[in-house]
């Protein structure tokens, strides 16, 4: 290849962190840019994962292998906290308070 490093002949070499296909003079060509992927996690749809790749392995046989991810969330959980009644004062003979639930949510 044009580059120089392709020293084995035409064929497949890692180049820049993508898979690229080196022939004769020409310039490489990028056969898989080994680009990040991102999906939604499996098990919390509200958060998604990036995984980063990188070419790796070498002629003639190279490949895409993740070499990191990251985790993103947006919180949209709603639900409900305990909050005492706000009339509820212990007394020696004691009563049960009245609870009071409070929504809450983002």
């Amino acid at each position: 290849c044009r580059n120089g490093g392709a020293t084995s002949g035409n064929g497949k070499y890692c180049h820049k962190g993508a898979v690229v296909l080196c022939q004769g003079q020409n310039a490489p060509s990028t056969t898989d840019p080994c680009s990040d992927h991102t999906f939604i996690d499996p098990s919390d749809s509200d958060c998604e994962i990036t995984e980063t790749r990188s070419c790796t392995g070498g002629f003639p046989d190279p490949y895409c292998q993740v070499t990191g991810s990251s985790r993103a969330c947006t919180t949209t959980t709603t639900g409900s906290y305990y909050s005492p009644s706000p009339s509820y004062s212990p007394s020696p003979s004691y009563s049960s308070p009245s609870p009071s639930y409070s929504s809450y949510g983002r």
